[in-house]
């Protein structure tokens, strides 16, 4: 038997395994795609929710399976503001076609040279293209293009990476989609002539490669001088060039999933950043430490081994900015070996309550908004130990869950808890498809949907609801992604009001249901009377995030 034939059937046998773990609700070319796009973007640390929004695979998707846009390492959602990003932004646009074949073809080049020439010609209007693309790419890049256009002035970089992956080898790709892949590139800097081109063929070796690779759960921190505090944790001073290098993995790459924990999203070139950059192109003048505040990493263990200190899982909760900025300096100026130092606070606890409480008071000063913090709430932690319970997972502590191993479907985000709620207490179901990633920051919204005076039974309801729908519509085989994501909160907000016999369901209402009345059947009840409305109003994402199919939803009989 050759290698290629044993890659493949290890592969075959990973991908089972997981998917029978984590996702059997999942058809298997589907759950490909999903197991190829986490393992791609395995650096960027995205949540399930995350990955599962840029499968676009279905009808009218150009031979498209997944698309990620991401700025300065942030997905892009449908609700991304523009002013949330300060400085020169980096765009990072991922192309995925995941294909459970043995071999690679021309025709999958021959689509990412379409939807090149198609999509980020900016001249052409999108809304010409529906014939030709669903729903999720159109909004995609619609998402894309209003971002792109608003931040221009900023000069952003752009980075374009296609992959294109098979169950085969890379040994054997035809000549002819070798050469092909240079029309892609040439496609694209027609269009944005300053974009870095990648493209990558991956087969069974390399996808087996990519899934056995996992961040290391321990780093090791060179240090110069180190204060080991008696209950645990140290203070340190690390070089610039060593703290660089602890930050990135063995391609360079800053860790995406050492960030989780920050609450500060990187602000760009306020006046602090731009005094962090001054003072580190100024290696003349003072050390870096005596003018910085330094870092503050989380460890569930640390170890002194002599001159380092080995993290394990270090999440980095405060110095984000100077984290950044130290990436940035050494990305300018690779061989820089700079001799400076940072000052590192190590604190070591595996308390939940302990980090959560240092988590919100070292990143409790001015400038910091209080939708940054929400999941450091009380109410936070109750409603994960609630969920617990009943066996749902809500992943307060960004894919916490999702690294235990627990399935996709049993896993609930803060956000997508949001947006339930929304959809079936507050009964907004278009706010709730409309602002996938924004709902709680605002502190109004977000003290209606989350308080302290709710029985706390209303989060395990509303979130077996949620993944009962879920389950319910993937089910339906002639129902895309889009227009599920479309009807999803619409049938919840039904779902909602027939179970309860009101048209206007109260906490007390939602938090009483039985578990044992969330049935496929009541499920399929209310997609049933939701369907016929989306459709008769044109049946697409301005329909959904509308106030119109919420209003005639919500004005059905209860019968």
């Amino acid at each position: 038997m050759s290698g290629t034939d044993n890659n493949r059937i290890l592969l075959d046998a990973i991908i089972e395994q997981r998917k029978s773990e984590q996702a059997s609700a999942y058809d298997d070319s589907k759950y490909f795609e999903l197991f190829t796009a986490e393992n791609i973007l395995k650096q960027e640390a995205l949540t399930y929710d995350e990955l599962e929004s840029g499968l676009v695979g279905a009808g009218g998707d150009g031979g498209l399976d997944a698309i990620y846009f991401l700025i300065d390492g942030r997905l892009v959602r449908e609700d991304t503001d523009p002013s949330e990003f300060k400085k020169k932004p980096s765009f990072e646009i991922f192309f995925i076609q995941a294909k459970t074949s043995s071999a690679f073809g021309e025709s999958a080049i021959d689509k990412f040279i379409s939807v090149t020439e198609n999509l980020f010609d900016l001249t052409k209007s999108l809304s010409d293209m529906e014939r030709l693309y669903n729903d999720d790419i159109i909004t995609s890049f619609e998402s894309f293009r209003n971002l792109y256009i608003s931040l221009a002035g900023k000069h952003p970089n752009v980075r374009v990476t296609y992959f294109y992956a098979t169950k085969g080898s890379t040994n054997n790709i035809h000549p002819n989609a070798q050469t092909r892949v240079d029309e892609i590139g040439a496609a694209l800097i027609r269009h944005f002539p300053e974009a870095i081109f990648e493209f990558q063929f991956a087969g069974a070796a390399e996808l087996l490669a990519l899934a056995r690779k996992r961040p290391p759960d321990t780093l090791s921190l060179p240090v110069t001088e180190i204060l080991a505090a008696a209950t645990g944790g140290y203070v340190a001073l690390t070089r610039l060039s060593d703290y660089n290098t602890f930050l990135r993995n063995d391609e360079g790459k800053p860790y995406g999933h050492i960030f989780d924990e920050n609450v500060r999203a990187y602000q760009g070139s306020v006046e602090v950043n731009k005094g962090i950059k001054e003072t580190l192109e100024n290696p003349d003048g003072e050390d870096f430490w005596w003018l910085n505040n330094g870092i503050t990493i989380l460890a569930q263990q640390a170890s002194q081994a002599g001159k380092s200190i080995n993290i394990s899982d270090p999440q980095i909760i405060n110095g984000l900015q100077t984290s950044t900025e130290i990436l940035a300096f050494f990305d300018c100026y690779p061989e820089a070996s700079d001799d400076r130092h940072v000052m590192v606070k190590i604190v070591q606890s595996t308390s939940t309550a302990t980090r959560d409480h240092v988590i919100k008071a070292t990143n409790s000063q001015t400038g910091v908004q209080p939708a940054s913090l929400r999941a450091t709430d009380p109410i936070q932690r109750n409603i994960e130990e609630a969920l617990v319970k009943s066996g749902l997972f809500y992943d307060r502590q960004k894919n916490f869950y999702r690294n235990d191993g627990k399935p996709l479907s049993r896993i609930i985000g803060i956000a997508e808890m949001a947006q339930t709620v929304m959809a079936v207490l507050l009964q907004r179901p278009n706010d709730a498809r409309a602002r996938p990633s924004s709902l709680i920051k605002d502190d109004i919204i977000y003290n209606q949907i989350f308080s302290d005076s709710f029985p706390i039974n209303i989060y395990v309801i509303a979130g077996e609801m949620k993944k009962a729908v879920d389950l319910n519509l993937r089910n339906v085989l002639d129902l895309n992604s889009a227009d599920r994501n479309n009807l999803l909160y619409h049938v919840l907000t039904r779902l909602a009001v027939k179970l309860t016999g009101s048209q206007k369901p109260t906490v007390q209402d939602i938090a009483s249901l039985n578990l044992g009345h969330i049935t496929p059947e009541s499920v399929f009840d209310a997609y049933f009377d939701v369907l016929p409305i989306y459709r008769a109003l044109g049946g697409d994402g301005k329909v959904a995030k509308g106030g119109d199919f919420a209003a005639q939803v919500k004005g059905l009989d209860l019968a």
